[in-house]
């Protein structure tokens, strides 16, 4: 899938860590955005650092994890959070029993775990693991400030040791570009350090075209490829369910809209069921308002002559009434 984007040294080397067991598994099924995946393969190509931000659900964790499964190139992946600490990233001594004795023993984390991965793998390929570093912007200050080390010299010394990470492209997710967050849709988000955003090369990942999404629903549910009901056009039930999700993200919510990720979550489910308003109505966490905007974006996107409308208006007709009834 990648060789549009690969110069022939990285394709030479996409077998060398292929016998490690932090290769993501590829799924040929999966699709990525075009313009996406050319500059995180010329990142890893240059080994430069990414800060991929985006939307809930588009893809920005699992799409790097898909483009090392198919180069093999391992992946360490840790979550970071309001009370991440350094000793959570890097690692720290334990006392462990050696015997009849007690001894000191370090015990890595993520950053050592990535460190030693690279170590193992021989060749001149630039990349030799790759560190993710998923919600970035919900870490304190105090602690990102002490990446800035890492990310620029891509060496690091802590508790006495020193961390050559020469080798190790580290690439966070952050649903803002680092800049914060006033929707209050992503609570708990930070602003992060300027000089760290800096030494990031940024790529903004939205939400696919709607006719990806219906290309990557076809592909991993073929079933969605029926025509539906009395419709003349054609169109298949994942376009359908693909335009309603894509008119739904147009609304105003104060919840988040239905995600690429939530598409895939409620395909199957839909296709045991066969009702697409029951499935956003019980599986897609919405109520009041937000399930009557996101319904009613569903409602304008598909023809009434479907038997997907008929099931949306139902819905909708219910959500609407319970919150008329709410207010």
């Amino acid at each position: 899938m990648l060789e549009k984007y690969l110069c022939k040294e990285i394709i030479a080397a996409s077998n060398v860590a292929s016998k490690s067991q932090r290769v993501p598994n590829y799924n040929e099924k999966y699709h990525l955005q075009n313009r996406y995946t050319k500059a995180v393969v010329e990142c890893i190509k240059h080994r430069k650092d990414v800060l991929c931000y985006g939307p809930a659900g588009t893809g920005k964790t699992s799409g790097i994890k898909q483009i090392a499964g198919e180069l093999g190139i391992p992946v360490v992946q840790y979550t970071c959070g309001e009370d991440t600490t350094l000793w959570d990233l890097f690692g720290s001594d334990e006392l462990v029993r050696d015997g009849d004795a007690t001894v000191t023993h370090f015990r890595s984390k993520a950053v050592a775990i990535a460190c030693e991965e690279a170590r193992k793998i021989k060749g001149d390929r630039n990349t030799k693991c790759i560190l993710i570093l998923d919600e970035l912007d919900t870490c304190t200050p105090g602690l990102i400030s002490h990446l800035n080390q890492l990310i620029c010299e891509h060496q690091i010394e802590f508790e006495g040791k020193m961390f050559d990470a020469s080798n190790v492209m580290i690439y966070a997710t952050a649903n803002t570009s680092g800049t914060g967050d006033s929707t209050g849709r992503y609570s708990g988000t930070r602003c992060i350090n300027a000089a760290l955003r800096d030494r990031f090369m940024p790529i903004h990942l939205g939400y696919m075209s709607q006719a990806e999404e219906c290309s990557l629903l076809e592909n991993c549910f073929p079933e969605l490829k029926e025509v539906q009901g009395s419709d003349h056009s054609g169109h298949s039930i994942a376009y359908y369910m693909t335009r309603g999700a894509e008119e739904s993200r147009t609304m105003t919510l104060e919840a988040l809209p239905i995600t690429t990720r939530k598409l895939l979550d409620i395909a199957p489910i839909y296709i045991d069921i066969g009702d697409l308003g029951f499935v956003i109505e019980t599986f897609c966490g919405y109520e009041g308002d937000d399930l009557v905007s996101v319904l009613k974006g569903f409602r304008n996107a598909i023809p009434e002559e479907t038997g997907l409308y008929k099931q949306i208006d139902e819905a909708y007709q219910r959500a609407k009434a319970e919150a008329t009834r709410q207010h």
